[in-house]
């Protein structure tokens, strides 16, 4: 089902399965509690949908450990080419 979509296309069809039926309230409700920012996923945002995960699982981290966790800015690595990989 998911295979070769874009999330905007596979969660309209995961979304209207017989085994699930969820609107797109009770879907992004879902997608909360794995900490999936479901604006920027049904928009196939990646860039978005990665920085809103990442703040997200960060600040649950944080609240875990009771102290702030410090993001590593990977910019430095965004140069790598699939060549030098």
């Amino acid at each position: 089902m998911i295979g070769g979509k874009a999330p905007s296309e596979y969660l309209v069809q995961l979304q209207k399965h017989d085994s699930v039926q969820l609107d797109d309230a009770g879907m992004n409700a879902i997608l909360a509690t794995h900490q999936i920012d479901a604006i920027t996923l049904r928009q196939d945002d990646f860039e978005g949908f990665m920085a809103s995960r990442q703040r997200m699982i960060l600040a649950k981290i944080e609240a875990a450990m009771g102290k702030p966790v410090l993001a590593v800015d990977d910019s430095a690595y965004s140069d790598v080419t699939d060549e030098e990989e």
